[in-house]
């Protein structure tokens, strides 16, 4: 990302992995800026034809298909490497090839702007190196601009967030952009950010997530076809553009279709490919993706010493939730016998009621604490995880003391009803008056309920809604650029 003074004027470039665009900030708001083309963002793609040609953006990724080998994309991986790729005899480094970008975001701006662009402050990923920063400086001189500065990302994301945001706070920024992963953990003061923690993978981001889309469309075609689509550029580069359409309509459905017709020859005989893609699917071939975020996260909050702050939200609200359900289950399930037989013996139980009993007892507070977790991890604080619990565990109390008013020897499908199911189990075990099948199934059923409760939780997990407990809402809404978070 740069930012540029121009004559008094504050223009941004967000230079990303995949996709660029220009803003300039007019009447106090940041207004971004079209190309040539009228379009918000550019991609990040530099090609040249075989006449000698350069295109940049929209049209080096439309030729892309059937000019892939002078095709670039993606270079933002490559910085600070000594990457380079040969084209018509010429090599050109990540650096050239992120100035030909950066000279073309540049013309736009000042085609709109009517005023030439100059001076530059180039914001990089939190976890660039000294090589990789340097590289950047280096793209932007090359471009014809003055870096006066390079600056991190996260801290431009928490400028743009945390300063028009009340009170001092803590946030993260988890930027999973088109092909660099980072996150950083930020304290923003009295008009002070310091920067905690950072951490990264510049060979993680949406594009990885593309490529298992790929992947999977593409050995699903050659089980199908045996045909390889592999070894075709210009297949590929097709199947790539088809598979980050379907990613983005996976965020909003839950099923998309992948078409491209006439994707390859078998026999002489044109093929089509048409795969049908599921949002479950997708959560599948990339689960590991995800996964490899969480270690940069873990070790970001490691680094700036607050993991157990982070997590004191979701532990808190755990904890009242175990509370809860253990209140509950003493609440329904102590002196029932009493109210029952009017006295109780315990002399005269055996080994067999105790166990059924604990089997009972123990299977209801499973369902009990996997109901109240759900709830209360949707809470922003624990004020608000009470608020959520009190007409829960009023509603619980109910279906429980509803319990106490029904047959022991009911017909099997009523101690499919959690709670009301454990009260009349422990009733007819208590007054030696329950059938060994209503009891297991009281069990079975409630052992399910717990696991559909876990389910849901790994869910939220995997959509790292429980992982960062709201903190990061917002810095998750801006992270879908590189550095302007």
């Amino acid at each position: 990302m740069e930012k540029c003074n121009v004559r008094g004027k504050s223009n941004g470039t967000d230079l990303g992995t995949t996709n660029s665009c220009v803003a300039v900030v007019e009447g106090g708001s940041a207004i971004i800026i079209p190309n040539d083309k009228g379009e918000r963002t550019t991609p990040s793609v530099v090609a040249f034809t075989d006449s000698g040609e350069r295109l940049i953006g929209s049209a080096a990724k439309r030729q892309a298909a059937v000019n892939a080998d002078r095709t670039i994309a993606s270079v933002k991986r490559h910085m600070g490497t000594d990457w380079r790729k040969t084209i018509a005899g010429k090599s050109y480094t990540p650096q050239e090839i992120s100035a030909m970008i950066l000279r073309k975001l540049k013309q736009d701006a000042e085609s709109y702007l009517g005023e030439p662009v100059t001076d530059a402050v180039i914001t990089v990923p939190a976890y660039f190196g000294d090589i990789q920063r340097q590289a950047t400086k280096d793209a932007g001189r090359i471009a014809g601009l003055n870096v006066r500065r390079i600056i991190n990302g996260p801290t431009s994301a928490a400028l743009a967030y945390g300063l028009n945001n009340g009170a001092p706070q803590k946030i993260m920024v988890y930027d999973l952009g088109g092909g660099t992963f980072d996150v950083s953990i930020i304290e923003i003061g009295e008009g002070v950010i310091e920067v905690l923690a950072t951490c990264g993978d510049n060979h993680l981001g949406g594009d990885d997530f593309d490529e298992r889309i790929v992947t999977f469309v593409c050995d699903a075609f050659q089980r199908e076809h045996h045909a390889d689509l592999h070894r075709d550029l210009a297949a590929m580069v097709r199947g790539k553009e088809a598979a980050e359409q379907a990613k983005k309509e996976l965020s909003v459905t839950e099923m998309t279709t992948i078409s491209l017709p006439f994707i390859s020859t078998v026999g002489g005989q044109a093929v089509h490919l048409e795969r049908t893609l599921t949002r479950a699917k997708f959560n599948e071939l990339t689960a590991d993706l995800v996964a490899r975020t969480e270690g940069p996260v873990r070790s970001a909050l490691s680094d700036a010493g607050i993991a157990a702050s982070a997590l004191g939200k979701v532990l808190a609200i755990t904890v009242i939730g175990l509370l809860i359900a253990a209140s509950s289950a003493i609440g329904i399930f102590s002196g029932l016998p009493g109210i029952m037989q009017g006295s109780v013996d315990i002399n005269v139980y055996g080994p067999v009621e105790y166990v059924l009993l604990a089997l009972v007892i123990l299977s209801t507070t499973l369902v009990i604490v996997a109901l109240i977790t759900v709830v209360s991890t949707l809470a922003k604080s624990v004020k608000e995880a009470t608020t959520f619990l009190t007409p829960l565990m009023i509603v619980v109390m109910l279906v429980g003391v509803l319990g106490m008013f029904g047959d022991a020897k009911a017909e099997v499908a009523y101690y499919l009803v959690p709670l009301y199911n454990s009260v009349q189990g422990r009733i007819g075990i208590f007054s030696f008056d329950f059938q060994p099948l209503n009891v297991a199934v009281c069990v079975i059923a409630n052992l399910a309920y717990a696991g559909v409760g876990v389910l849901a939780l790994q869910r939220m997990f995997d959509s790292e809604r429980l992982m960062f407990a709201r903190e990061a809402g917002a810095a998750r809404a801006l992270s879908k650029k590189e550095g302007w978070s």
